[in-house]
C-alpha cells in the first residue's frame, strides 16, 4: 500500500499526515499478522535474499 501511495504521490498531492497514517497502519498489519501467527502455532514464512 504505502508504494502505492508513492506512486499516486507523484500524480496528486497527498498529505504528509496521510503517509504517515498508511505507515504506521501497515506496521501495526505486520506485528499483529506476527503475533496471530505465533498464538495461533503457524509457522511464519521467511524469504531467502533475492537480491544476490
Amino acid at each position: 500500500m504505502e508504494r502505492r501511495m508513492t506512486t499516486l504521490s507523484e500524480c496528486v498531492a497527498i498529505p504528509d499526515e496521510m503517509q504517515a497514517f498508511i505507515n504506521r497502519l501497515s506496521d501495526y498489519f505486520f506485528i499483529l499478522s506476527r503475533y496471530l501467527n505465533i498464538h495461533g502455532g503457524n509457522d511464519e514464512k521467511t524469504w531467502g535474499n533475492t537480491c544476490r
